[in-house]
């Protein structure tokens, strides 16, 4: 282990500020791209069995236990795992392996990674193989693991009471895991957090049961990554991160590490454990459905390196210890809550049921309102419809004042919420001068009737909290000489006594407030007289031309849905484009596209349930949402597709208008998800992606979302800013390839642009020249190689004598052709280089004919009305035709590679290649050879009459300074 930096120094200890706070939430909460270096890590490609990826410390820990240490430099970059150790599995060495989950990882004491000396777990992540180390220590006997396991189980079962059961778990668990700190860690609404059972050794001096930590000593982010990965091991604090090398994949994506057991941790965790004087610590997270309950959080005093029996024993045990902490919490709580809120809804249904029967009764409707507040013991609850504001459980004065800054408030807050637990806290001013003595206030908009505001309000409660540590503190110190932030290093025991505030609003609370908003809107609407307002209303959510709901109104749909929480059903959602009605739209006309659009409405809501959801989001997209009754995602996602398939045949019939046939066909993107769990604008996207997905895999389909579709919208995006970068610094190169005469003369040359990025390495033209057409980057990319390929060409007259060397052909893509400037750069450039236009070649694609024909052919008659060539690249692979030649502006014909490279094997390709030339030399074309690559085909090509070849037989495409102006013999 490499020496440590020294400690910085400590220079005061102050609150930090919100911007502060607001950097330390946003950075990572592991050290991406190393590993803690008391275990070593391979990465091997599932493929080839080579290794990609590893730590750079694995070398020199498996020469630290052997006798026959090997080499300091011994390559390990892309050898065979097999050249390091042997795999026991049948049928291939990663057979047990699958993704998402760490299994064992099995081989033989044999090789130079033995058995005897260390342990493994491997994990499949995209299509490598993440092989983890560690050195092997005396396994855990599976039937003492067993009796260990069954007596926890039979003390939690006779605990008496909460207490006594958190008690139990962490002594059980400190006597299993031999950690010096235990600690059940328990978060509150806010994400602040409380010590409810402890269990220490001697060692631990400081007890923290009891004791509340602000929510910002568990940012967001480590709460996100424990739902994917309930372990956290970190064995040693003092400990240097060992790299990884290289620093990316192949892919050129980093390493997915949420899954590792030897990921390092960020710096601001590693400070924090170090200043509560940890030198080792464990956490297992507690999750109760899908949501983060607690944490089980193990702190040592010294390294452990590893933890005792860690690597399948340990995690099998802990994992099966959270799953039997929770499945005693969970019941408890969620059997209580759930029967509570069942009730509560009941009993507030059946209250204003009655009002319904008596119609619109303002005293009804108050005593209403006051038993429902009196039932729950709400101190206030009230509603405001426009600046009229009724309230229970008081008299206030200035109810239209209270009105009015109520909506301000939740207009402010986003539109349709608004909560606050502090309105009498003496630092700030109170909002709600009318209600001076609510502390608290829990408020919903309607989101049918925006006047309409339902709201809890709550006394204040003198309260005291103990916290581990001043909530807010942070470390200023010096290092290397500049004030840096780090954790607080005080973990004393801190009152805070709190004044003007209510107790925090729970889940609870906030479903007996949606079970109140759902009555009251609905008796509201009952009692609407005015017809007008609801038509109104009703127009603002659904599509003017087919009579479906609209996008707001899909939007709200989806709230409604988020707001139920863990209720919330699985939903699949289909996001349909319609292929080809821009064509129908524009030669048929408005009036018939609008009469396609109502038909497809007509049609998509036949093909649905009673509870699926068909909207129109505008132009020719639609979306239907399909509601699951299921948690099972493979049930669900053949009930989705079934219904996709069927929109698909039905939607693709045609159409008539007036006698005319018109056929669309769907495209359509779908998406399986929770909507508590994604926001509405993420789903949209992800269904978008899939659908683009579908109509690039040719139409008329559907395609289900994966994280692969957004792993590569996420790389296209890199790889955007990756070329606009080397665009910027110029990093796109210029290779050349000789063109050859019968003679064996080098008569011309092909420019081709090549990228080397510096870290992602050798990018195909194939990849990142659509990457620039599609971003709007051709034309400078293509302006880079014209003025590149330009200079080359002066530069090399100035060397040498080019007698036979006739032109330098440089290709041009449609987009960047039909380009309003592309005539004048061309000009220009070449002047700027002191050229002739007959120096230079375009080589274009037939493509760009069907695209504009007009456009091109004007700009390349004009640009060969000055002297420059056009040369037809890769004939016969597009539309081509040989009678369609003389139509168009050209000079050069280059006979496609695949023509060539079949021509000994199949008659058809001869046949063709000889009528190419024959009908160009009739039409006094010049005919290039493209991929020639054999002595042969140049004999059967002079056989034909072809009188110039390009191909690696000849040259392959290299830098300017290796160009050669010869051929050999």
């Amino acid at each position: 282990m490499t020496d440590m930096p020294p400690r910085a120094e400590l220079v005061e200890t102050r609150t930090i500020t919100h911007e502060e706070a607001e950097a330390c939430a946003s950075e990572r909460v592991q050290y991406i791209g190393s590993v803690q270096p008391h275990g070593f890590v391979l990465v091997v490609d599932r493929e080839n069995n080579r290794i990609v990826q590893y730590s750079e410390n694995a070398v020199a820990l498996i020469n630290s236990v052997t006798s026959t240490p090997l080499p300091e430099d011994t390559p390990v970059l892309n050898t065979l795992l097999t050249d390091w150790l042997v795999p026991e599995e049948q049928g291939g060495a990663f057979a047990n392996l699958v993704a998402g989950a760490l299994q064992l990882f099995s081989f033989s004491s044999e090789g130079r990674i033995s058995s005897r000396i260390w342990e493994s777990l491997g994990v499949v992540v995209e299509k490598y193989i993440v092989l983890e180390f560690f050195p092997a220590t005396p396994k855990l006997d599976s039937y003492d693991l067993l009796i260990n396991i069954d007596r926890m189980v039979t003390r939690i079962r006779g605990s008496a009471s909460t207490e006594e059961l958190f008690k139990v778990l962490v002594n059980e668990f400190q006597k299993h895991a031999d950690y010096d700190r235990v600690m059940l860690y328990r978060f509150l609404p806010d994400w602040s957090g409380e010590v409810v059972a402890e269990s220490v050794s001697e060692r631990a001096s400081i007890e923290f049961v009891g004791l509340r930590f602000p929510s910002e000593d568990i940012p967001k982010q480590a709460r996100e990554l424990y739902k994917n990965s309930s372990l956290r091991i970190m064995a040693d604090v003092d400990a240097e991160p060992a790299p990884l090398v290289p620093q990316f994949l192949p892919s050129g994506k980093p390493l997915d590490q949420s899954l590792s057991v030897l990921r390092g941790m960020s710096k601001m965790h590693v400070a924090y454990l170090r200043n509560m004087g940890v030198k080792a610590s464990m956490s297992i997270a507690l999750m109760s459905g899908r949501k983060l309950w607690g944490l089980v959080a193990c702190h040592h005093y010294s390294a452990k390196v590893p933890p005792n029996h860690l690597v399948s024993e340990m995690k099998a045990s802990c994992e099966l210890f959270a799953d039997i902490v929770i499945s005693h919490l969970d019941p408890a709580i969620n059997l209580e809550t759930i029967q509570r809120s069942v009730a509560n809804k009941h009993f507030i249904e059946e209250h204003f049921r009655l009002l319904k029967d008596v119609g619109h009764d303002l005293h009804a409707l108050q005593a209403a309102m006051e038993s429902v507040q009196s039932q729950f013991g709400i101190r206030y609850m009230g509603l405001c419809y426009g600046d009229q504001c009724f309230v229970a459980g008081g008299s206030w004065q200035g109810t239209e004042e209270f009105a009015n800054r109520l909506h301000d408030q939740i207009s402010r807050g986003g539109g349709y919420s608004y909560e606050s637990t502090d309105l009498l806290d003496p630092s700030r001013s109170n909002d709600f001068p009318a209600a001076p003595d609510m502390a608290g206030i829990c408020a919903l908009r309607s989101r049918n009737l925006p006047d309409l505001v339902v709201f809890l309000g709550a006394s204040e409660v003198e309260k005291e909290i103990t916290w581990g540590g001043k909530p807010g503190a942070v470390n200023i110190v010096i290092k290397d000489g500049e004030r840096q932030l780090e954790p607080r290093s005080s973990f004393a025991l801190w009152r805070q006594k709190v004044f003007g505030q209510s107790e925090s609003w729970t889940e609870e609370d906030k479903e007996l407030l949606f079970a109140l908003m759902v009555s009251v809107e609905g008796y509201v609407l009952h009692c609407q007289s005015e017809q007008t307002k609801v038509t109104l209303h009703r127009s603002s959510y659904n599509d003017n031309l087919t009579g479906l709901p609209n996008r707001r109104y899909l939007e709200e749909y989806f709230h409604k849905l988020s707001v139920l929480g863990d209720y919330c059903p699985m939903i699949t959602v289909l996001f349909l484009d319609l292929d080809n009605f821009k064509r129908i739209n524009d030669f048929m006309g408005h009036r018939a596209g609008d009469c396609l659009l109502k038909e497809v409405a007509a049609r998509l809501k036949k093909c649905v349930r009673p509870d699926d959801l068909v909207t129109r989001l505008g132009g020719d997209e639609f979306v239907v949402v399909v509601q699951h009754n299921s948690d099972e995602r493979s049930i669900n996602q053949l009930a989705a597709l079934s219904i996709a398939e069927k929109i698909i045949h039905t939607v693709g019939q045609p159409v008539f208008d007036n006698d005319q046939p018109m056929v669309t066909t769907p495209s359509v993107g779908a998406v399986l998800c929770f909507p508590s769990q994604i926001p509405f604008g993420e789903i949209l996207q992800q269904a978008d992606i899939a659908m683009y997905r579908a109509k690039n895999a040719g139409k008329n389909q559907v395609h289900f979302f994966s994280s692969e579709d957004q792993n590569e919208v996420n790389q296209e995006v890199r790889m955007e800013m990756a070329l606009r970068e080397a665009l910027e610094q110029r990093q796109i190169h210029v290779h050349f390839q000789p063109k050859v005469s019968r003679g064996l003369r080098v008569v011309g040359a092909e420019a081709l642009a090549r990228w080397n990025h510096p870290k992602i390495g050798f990018v195909p033209p194939d990849v990142f020249i659509p990457l620039a057409e599609k971003n709007n980057l051709i034309n400078e990319l293509g302006l880079q190689v014209f003025d590149e390929s330009c200079r080359q060409l002066v530069q090399w007259r100035r060397k040498s004598n080019l007698t036979d060397f006739e032109s330098l052909s440089i290709n041009i893509s449609p987009a960047q052709l039909l380009s309003e400037k592309f005539e004048s750069m061309v000009r220009n450039t070449v002047d700027q280089h002191g050229l002739s236009m007959s120096d230079i070649r375009l080589e274009i694609t037939e493509t760009l004919f069907m695209e504009n024909y007009d456009r091109a052919n004007s700009v390349l008659q004009s640009l060969r009305s000055s002297g420059m060539t056009v040369s037809l690249d890769d004939f016969g692979t597009g539309y081509s035709s040989l009678s369609y030649l003389w139509k168009l502006p050209i000079d050069e014909v280059k006979i496609d590679r695949s023509f060539i490279e079949n021509m000994g094997e199949n008659d058809d390709s001869l046949t063709m290649v000889e009528g190419i030339i024959s009908l160009c030399s009739r039409m006094n074309l010049e005919v290039v050879a493209e991929g020639v690559e054999e002595k042969v085909q140049v004999a059967v090509l002079r056989g034909l009459g072809c009188n110039t070849y390009q191909g690696y037989h000849f040259g392959k495409p290299v830098a300017a300074d290796c160009f050669k102006f010869k051929v050999s013999s």
